[in-house]
């Protein structure tokens, strides 16, 4: 497995250095269509809360479309359901956390 890249790491890394628009588009794309999150099913995905800390980086210094895509994406973040047996995450503070709390601590 070590040459593989997840859709989230992958939407992660293009989106930190998006010039363009297309870049954006791309990145949003990975990262929405099941990086962190899937838009079509409204499943938010254990790695959101892992990915938050980055997002938020990337609305400090990130293209000003990379900023209102990061909105967008932790927005779904914290509003879609986990699926089940993903539903919480282990964090620093504790194990068990839910997906969501451990994203809005962040923000």
């Amino acid at each position: 497995m070590s040459g593989l890249v997840s859709p989230a790491a992958r939407g992660l890394r293009v989106l930190a250095v998006a010039a363009d628009l297309v870049e954006v588009a791309e990145a949003g794309s990975l990262l929405g269509g099941g990086g962190i999150v899937d838009g079509r099913s409204a499943v938010v995905f254990p790695a959101a809360a892992v990915a938050t800390p980055v997002l938020l980086g990337i609305v400090e210094q990130g293209h000003l479309a990379a900023r209102e895509a990061v909105l967008g994406v932790v927005d779904e973040a914290v509003s879609f359901y986990p699926q089940a047996e993903y539903a919480r995450v282990t964090t620093s503070y504790g194990k068990a956390v839910p997906i969501c709390c451990a994203i809005v601590r962040h923000v």
